[in-house]
């Protein structure tokens, strides 16, 4: 058995630490969506000195990826500033934006960091606008242990769904909305059926006027059927998972 461990950054951006890698998902944007946190300076300058985020030896992620580019997901300008701090990350993302990142360009691509295999599946975005915009799911796979991060899939997404009902998931990362919907609520149940659950894509309290937070904890207690069920929320919160 092992620990995986999970840092926030803002709204969908996770540092997850397994024992060969530390790898950045969503982890970097600078640029405020409605609704949504981003992560500030006073967070980058956290992140800079905290070793849940940059190793314990300071040598930074060994991959920073995007599930796909949109504002709360991803900014150029903080990319590249990390990149000059660590120049040996693997950028892994949907769009083209630098010439040596690897380039997800078609559904099933597979990447390998020290070990943890990134499968990225081509899925649907849960706003109509977007359907034609790259977006993915990630199947990460660390050794056997599965964990599942739909992203900003569309509930109703067939092949996110495929790969939720025939895959045996330990760890299921999911935004926040898929609590708040019945429909969210079965497909977690029913169909992925995780061991741990991870929620995020939460707003700070400061930028939750429609408190969104307060919904959630209201609709955790429905999920009766997820051993572990944990909420992202608050500012640098860290989550780790014996696997």
């Amino acid at each position: 058995m092992h620990d995986i461990k999970f840092a926030l950054s803002a709204n969908a951006g996770l540092a997850i630490t397994f024992p060969s890698a530390l790898i950045w998902i969503d982890a970097i944007h600078i640029k405020k969506a409605p609704i949504y946190s981003t992560v500030t300076p006073e967070i980058w300058k956290h992140m800079l000195q905290d070793p849940d985020y940059v190793g314990p030896s300071f040598s930074g992620p060994d991959a920073i990826a995007a599930t796909h580019c949109h504002i709360d997901h991803f900014t150029s300008e903080i990319t590249r500033e990390a990149r000059s701090l660590w120049p040996d990350a693997k950028i892994i993302l949907p769009e083209r934006y630098f010439p040596d990142q690897i380039y997800i360009s078609s559904s099933g691509m597979y990447v390998d960091i020290n070990g943890i295999s990134i499968h990225y599946i081509k899925t649907r975005h849960s706003t109509k606008h977007f359907h034609n915009k790259n977006h993915y799911s990630l199947m990460i796979n660390d050794g056997g242990t599965r964990i599942f991060m739909p992203a900003d899939s569309s509930l109703s997404d067939p092949v996110m769904h495929y790969y939720a009902l025939n895959t045996d998931i330990d760890i299921a990362i999911v935004d926040f909305t898929w609590l708040l919907l019945g429909k969210g609520r079965d497909l977690i149940e029913n169909d992925i059926r995780p061991k741990h659950l991870l929620v995020y894509h939460l707003p700070f309290e400061a930028d939750d006027p429609s408190q969104y937070r307060l919904q959630v904890r209201e609709s955790v207690p429905l999920l009766t059927k997820v051993p572990d069920v944990r909420v992202f929320s608050e500012h640098f919160q860290k989550e780790t998972i014996r696997v």
